[in-house]
């Protein structure tokens, strides 16, 4: 089973995608800040296989963690889907700076769980 940390600042979102990534079959982590997330990744027990990353979050943006993510050897392959509610074509730019990342816009959430089998099917090694 696939396991996916959900981060986003907007609890009602984060607990309905949960749930629906839940019912296909996934293994679901939530955080409603990304200060902290970074260490949940390192951790060797229970790895993440996919990070489903909001990109408008007060704290830290998802684009910002992403490229802090993309430093770390050890944390560059996890794959990350960005979310967004907002139209910005910047998001989907910062997606595409990752190997193993993708934009998916809020409004489409069976897109964003398909983006998430997609990327949790490729098996990238950590």
């Amino acid at each position: 089973m696939s396991r996916v940390l959900v981060i986003d600042d907007n609890d009602t979102f984060k607990m309905a995608i949960g749930r629906l990534l839940q019912r296909q079959g996934f293994a679901v982590e939530t955080l409603s800040s990304p200060i902290g997330a970074q260490a949940r990744l390192l951790e060797r027990d229970n790895p993440i296989d996919v990070l489903l990353l909001d990109c408008v979050m007060p704290a830290l943006p998802g684009p910002a963690l992403l490229a802090m993510l993309a430093k770390n050897e050890r944390t560059a392959a996890i794959p990350v889907v960005l979310t967004s509610g907002l139209d910005n074509p910047a998001f989907a730019a910062a997606a595409r700076t990752h190997p193993n990342a993708r934009f998916v816009s809020k409004v489409d959430p069976v897109a964003i769980v398909n983006a998430v089998r997609a990327l949790a099917s490729t098996g990238t090694p950590r």
